[in-house]
């Protein structure tokens, strides 16, 4: 992304906004197996909203997260899915919001019942 923006009649960078968002992932299922892979990098960039105005701005994004997300499939009349979700499984510290940080690595353990179609 090239956000610019114009100060004295000349563009420049706005570094309010990253330059770099990127993301993807991988899916596998097989044997009522399934995982998920998914990654998203985010470049840095910064921000004066929600800071004290003293602050002035503040580094924000910077960051490459890594969620993962596995289960298995009970297949009968109302299949059972077992699974487990870790999200920042790389437990990176980063903030996309002054005052709002990601806390790191967090995982999920859960069951969904599927009654109908």
């Amino acid at each position: 992304m090239r956000s610019q923006l114009r100060t004295d009649g000349a563009l420049t960078r706005n570094r309010e906004n990253p330059a770099v968002i990127s993301g993807g992932g991988l899916y596998l299922d097989k044997r009522n197996f399934d995982l998920n892979l998914f990654c998203k990098y985010v470049s840095g960039f910064e921000s004066a909203r929600f800071a004290p105005k003293t602050a002035g701005p503040q580094p924000l994004g910077d960051f490459f997260a890594v969620d993962l997300n596995g289960g298995y499939t009970i297949k009968t009349r109302m299949p059972l899915r077992i699974y487990l979700r870790v999200r920042n499984l790389t437990d990176q510290k980063y903030s996309t919001v002054v005052g709002y940080p990601e806390f790191g690595r967090m995982m999920y353990i859960g069951m969904r019942l599927s009654t109908g179609k």
